[in-house]
């Protein structure tokens, strides 16, 4: 087991095990309701039209969990189903191939179930699919599949395999990508984020690029005033830019504020949480969830920049950006004081990050880049491509 893994292990037990109630939870959902989700799955499927030659599928991890990247996936296979008239295909969701599965995502509100990937062998008459699956998943995907899935693949005429890239630092090695090709007869790329979307990304894959986005409604969580929030910073569990350093940091500087980790809690339990807290802070990429969820219901958090997820360098220019790890470590405890009673102050800066996020995102943006893809007109093509 990696460093990783056993850090990764030993945060769940310090997790769970103090709490049975909640390890009883994670035993039922990720082990004995599998049976039961065999059968809900089976009943399910039934209301979905076999007869289809177009098939789209989105692939998400078999373990049930709140991760950013997941609800990405739910919303992107959402806006496709909304879109058909533009691809005339089957939409689903489906698990990793393996045993593990489940129906519906309990850590968020969405009206998608989820089918196991065996399942797609009912399609009987598909002469096309599209395979959308996160790049994290793709090194040992083909090998996961079963001898009937790969038989199965091999009898349609044009397997398209996308590649999620919502994270650019987790992309396989080319190696991988090209590997594909002993099955898939398309590869293609999508990105969730803006700043790695570019010719030079496109080249270096060597497979066309097109700019997904992401989505995702936070209209629902309306926020509260200024001075309903406590003294708490919601902490990001990513492990980036010195995370015990800043922590101990923060409990022996700020002894009045509460510092709780997101870990273990449904999206509802973590927006309402955010809502109460006067800060978040985020260990991750920056320009993630954490930020963009806090200034949706006019709270703060505070970040450090880095150029690989924002989507460019104005971002530094707000006052809760940090330049580096060592200028967040100097001056954050300086700026919570500062801001920790300063509503207008505090406010001006919630709204102008809202202002620039909403730059770069809406839906109608988000709902076009799914129509565009569909459509084959990529944002790039490899150069390669392009002058033969």
């Amino acid at each position: 087991m990696a460093d990783h893994e056993r850090l990764a292990a030993v945060e769940r037990l310090k997790y769970y095990l103090p709490h049975p109630l909640r390890l009883i939870r994670l035993l039922y959902c990720d082990y004995l309701q599998i049976p039961l989700c065999y059968y809900l799955q089976n009943k399910e499927f039934c209301k979905i039209d076999h007869r289809a030659e177009n098939l789209i599928a989105f692939i998400v991890p078999g373990k049930n969990r709140p991760t950013g990247g997941v609800m990405s996936i739910f919303s992107l296979a959402t806006a496709a189903k909304e879109i058909k008239d533009i691809h005339n295909s089957e939409v689903i969701l489906v698990t990793y191939p393996g045993v593990r599965t489940y129906f519906k995502n309990r850590y968020f509100k969405s009206k998608e179930t989820v089918f196991r990937f065996n399942q797609i062998k009912k399609f009987r008459n598909v002469t096309k699919i599209i395979i959308h699956i996160p790049e994290f998943l793709l090194d040992k995907f083909y090998d996961s599949l079963s001898v009937g899935d790969k038989e199965y693949l091999s009898r349609i005429n044009h397997v398209h395999i996308n590649i999620l890239n919502q994270n650019i630092e987790c992309m396989p090695s080319k190696e991988v990508i090209t590997s594909l090709k002993k099955f898939a007869t398309k590869i293609t790329q999508s990105t969730a984020h803006y700043r790695y979307t570019n010719q030079e990304i496109c080249n270096q894959y060597k497979i066309p690029l097109h700019h997904f986005s992401v989505y995702l409604e936070l209209s629902v969580y309306s926020g509260s005033n200024f001075e309903d929030t406590r003294k708490i910073i919601v902490l990001s569990s990513d492990k980036r830019g010195g995370r015990d350093t800043v922590i101990t940091m923060l409990k022996n500087r700020l002894p009045d504020y509460k510092l709780v980790t997101v870990r273990g809690m449904t999206f509802d339990e973590y927006m309402v949480l955010v809502k109460r807290a006067k800060f978040s802070l985020t260990f991750g990429e920056g320009f993630d969830g954490y930020l963009i969820h806090a200034a949706a219901v006019g709270r703060l958090c505070f970040a450090v920049y880095n150029d690989i997820f924002f989507p460019d360098k104005s971002f530094i220019e707000l006052d809760n950006i940090y330049v580096s790890d060592d200028d967040l470590l100097e001056n954050i405890v300086e700026d919570i004081r500062k801001l920790e009673s300063a509503k207008n102050e505090y406010m001006k800066i919630v709204n102008q990050n809202m202002e620039k996020i909403n730059s770069f995102y809406s839906y109608d943006k988000f709902l076009d880049n799914q129509k565009r893809f569909y459509l084959n007109h990529y944002d790039y093509y490899p150069e390669s491509d392009r002058a033969g």
